[in-house]
């Protein structure tokens, strides 16, 4: 038979297969719950998810005045409710803002978030509103000056500091990081970007140790963005990566574990890659891309990661079986890649933007349209349901057979001859029959060393 499809007849080459080629895989291919579907008017929800007990707490772009609102949700669905309608727009101003798209952080019984037009200025606000819906406060107007405009990203919270950034104005015109206290008083702008060394803000800021970690989408040698760092007081803004034409642009917010940060890009400006997950320390040194999107697994990762254990889940916004984008895990080693959903834009969504939220061994997270569910949905994905999914070789005499479960219904037989930084994985076109409830797949052992996996086209 073709090499392609065979492995090395020696007793090493089929050890280091089989060691390699434990993975990941979904358990069946109807695993998401939808939480709730918004209808047309009142959502798409955006940004993250917080969560308090069993309720979920969130906002939308769409409410009685089309400016966003806030809701909150029970995770069986239940008890929904719209905690604020941001106000109808007068001559460009309003009271408190619109648009929220950056989602919300909790302390206590309070909730935060940005609003990233309109205000005072038509240049966005910071808010809080307490999760009964009671105690609305607009913390601050933006004024399109010093001070910055449009914030568009998550506030990140460390004791009663809240931190955030604009995307775009300030004293170099490229955004800023700011603080601003709780009780809505304090309000500082910490440092101000400049174009070179990054700017224009989508994503989250993370705190650990006094320090701020972030990603511009602007900036660097190549023109697409850094990881940065700078001190919670403001000094020291250094750029830790610059990322390049192979890597991509960054769209979302860093997960710190250790002395180690982990990110996604979104896909190439010229299309040749569709995006990528990351690791790198916080020194800025050992960067190391864990995976790059093929299309068929996903394509352009642009919310938030979350990390359980040493596992990473996210979204991708497009790509995956069905073209509408994923839900995915990798180890924090870059090995045990799976796709765990792809959505259909049926009444499942499609197009998941902001990033997921985990709670009870339950991933939560949101798909912003489709045709069977036009205002977008809230989803979850109990974490339960999955596990590892090996792909056993044995040798039977002169051939090689390799079997997996056949609930594996989303996964395909791929190879490669080489595990270097970016394998070229390929589907085996050998059709696997069924023998004792098992997919198998039979070759003769001959030719080069193969290694396979199961993966996802």
């Amino acid at each position: 038979m073709n090499s392609e499809k065979t492995l090395l007849g020696c007793l090493l080459g089929v050890l280091v297969a089989i060691l390699v080629l434990i993975s990941a895989g979904p358990a069946s291919a109807q695993i998401i719950n939808i939480v709730y579907r918004f209808d047309d008017i009142y959502g798409p929800p955006t940004g993250s998810l917080a969560a308090s007990g069993n309720t979920l707490y969130g906002t939308t772009l769409g409410g009685k005045w089309g400016e966003g609102t806030v809701f909150a949700v029970t995770i069986d669905g239940t008890g929904f409710t719209n905690l604020h309608d941001f106000t109808r727009v007068t001559n460009g101003t309003n009271f408190d803002g619109g648009f929220p798209q950056g989602g919300l952080v909790l302390a206590s019984n309070t909730l935060y978030g940005t609003a990233s037009v309109w205000g005072a200025s038509d240049y966005g606000t910071l808010f809080s509103v307490n999760t009964n819906g009671t105690g609305f406060t607009n913390m601050h107007s933006f004024s399109g000056g010093d001070d910055g405009s449009f914030p568009m990203t998550c506030l990140t919270l460390s004791g009663n500091t809240l931190y955030g950034t604009t995307f775009q104005n300030g004293a170099n015109f490229a955004g800023t990081i700011f603080a601003i206290n709780t009780d809505g008083t304090g309000y500082t702008v910490l440092t101000n970007f400049f174009h070179v060394a990054g700017g224009y803000n989508f994503e989250n800021l993370s705190f650990a140790t006094n320090v701020l970690y972030g990603m511009s989408v602007d900036g660097g040698a190549s023109d697409i963005g850094t990881v940065y760092g700078v001190n919670s007081d403001g000094t020291d803004l250094r750029e830790i990566y610059r990322f390049t034409n192979d890597d991509g642009g960054p769209r979302a917010g860093l997960i710190i574990s250790g002395n180690t940060l982990y990110g996604t890009t979104y896909g190439t400006k010229d299309g040749s890659t569709n995006g990528t997950v990351f690791s790198i320390n916080t020194d800025g040194s050992e960067f190391q891309v864990l995976h790059y999107f093929s299309g068929s697994d996903g394509a352009d990762p642009c919310g938030q990661m979350v990390l359980s254990g040493n596992t990473l889940y996210g979204t991708t916004e497009w790509g995956g079986t069905n073209g509408w984008g994923t839900v995915f895990e990798v180890s924090t080693d870059g090995t045990g890649f799976a796709s765990l959903y792809s959505f259909t834009d049926g009444s499942d969504g499609s197009v998941p933007l902001a990033g997921l939220f985990l709670l009870n061994n339950t991933l939560y997270g949101t798909s912003s349209g489709g045709n069977g569910a036009p205002g977008g949905t809230i989803f979850s994905l109990s974490l339960s349901t999955f596990g590892p999914t090996p792909l056993n070789i044995t040798l039977p005499g002169t051939n090689i057979v390799l079997t997996w479960p056949t609930n594996v219904t989303e996964a395909t037989l791929q190879s490669t001859t080489n595990l270097g930084a970016r394998p070229d994985w390929t589907a085996v076109s050998i059709s696997p029959v069924i023998v004792n409830g098992q997919y198998t797949v039979t070759n003769t052992i001959s030719g080069a060393q193969q290694f396979f996996r199961l993966g996802h086209q």
